[in-house]
């Protein structure tokens, strides 16, 4: 990670912290809602425990996958450990409690995910909405096979997977998939794959989806790409998270973007 990365993502860090708001402070009904309800409302017991042995499991598997790619990061032929990766690339627990709580609240019929990685965050997904379908799309097969295999162990039953480069097969997976009720973009995080990502899915989007978007100040073209996203013409709400930016197509809601303590 070069110097002048740190350094934006210490200024976004420091610009959240200092503008971002309570639910005191919100005008939107809508929102305070979702920040005094959904959002401090814990997660259960059970699912709990069913995602903490997920990636204890994970983070003590020591068996070996070849890569081609990570994200944005070529790995060509390296090999690694599903620990590792399980470190490297799984959504932190406290994100996925907030993409746990988004969807048990809205409770998507259709789930799109974009980069399986090794299968915490549609886990999350899956066991938030038990009667949904999850569909997670990854370009390396590998990868497919351990979060399909940790997530058999924990019993989960509505994921389906699909293989393909996302910059050629999504359209086509989407086409497939028909009507889609939540997405979470977590791939190949540049400005331009993000925008391409989106403006694909969009047509797609019933009129009250939520699309989540990882690591919105991952880097400047990230931080680029989430703002160009919350001044999207179907976008009518954008939630900021910090790590995590979310954004609401529901005609029904006024244009707000809100940066929000979590």
């Amino acid at each position: 990670m070069s110097f002048s990365t740190l350094v934006f993502r210490a200024a976004a860090w420091l610009r959240y912290a200092a503008t971002a708001k309570s639910r005191y402070y919100l005008h939107s009904p809508f929102v305070y809602q979702l920040m005094s309800e959904t959002l401090r409302d814990p997660i259960p017991d059970d699912i709990k425990t069913t995602l903490t042995s997920f990636l204890n499991a994970q983070r003590s598997d020591q068996s070996k996958i070849t890569l081609t790619a990570i994200g944005t990061a070529q790995h060509n032929g390296k090999h690694f450990s599903v620990s590792e990766l399980s470190k490297r690339c799984a959504l932190p627990m406290k994100y996925g409690r907030l993409l746990f709580q988004l969807t048990r609240h809205f409770q998507p019929n259709v789930v799109l995910e974009t980069g399986t990685g090794t299968g915490f965050s549609a886990a999350c997904l899956a066991l938030a909405a038990p009667n949904a379908l999850v569909h997670t799309v990854d370009a390396m097969q590998p990868l497919i096979d351990t979060a399909k295999k940790h997530h058999q162990n924990i019993g989960l039953q509505n994921i389906r997977y699909h293989q393909g480069d996302l910059d050629f097969y999504l359209k086509s997976i989407c086409d497939s998939i028909g009507t889609i009720d939540a997405v979470y973009l977590d791939a190949n995080h540049t400005y331009d794959a993000t925008i391409r990502y989106f403006n694909t899915v969009l047509p797609f989007l019933s009129t009250k989806a939520f699309v989540v978007v990882d690591d919105i100040h991952w880097s400047r073209g990230m931080n680029k790409a989430w703002l160009q996203l919350c001044k999207h013409p179907s976008v009518t709400l954008s939630l900021e998270f910090y790590r995590l930016g979310v954004l609401f197509l529901n005609p029904d809601f006024s244009k707000e973007n809100y940066r929000l303590y979590y």
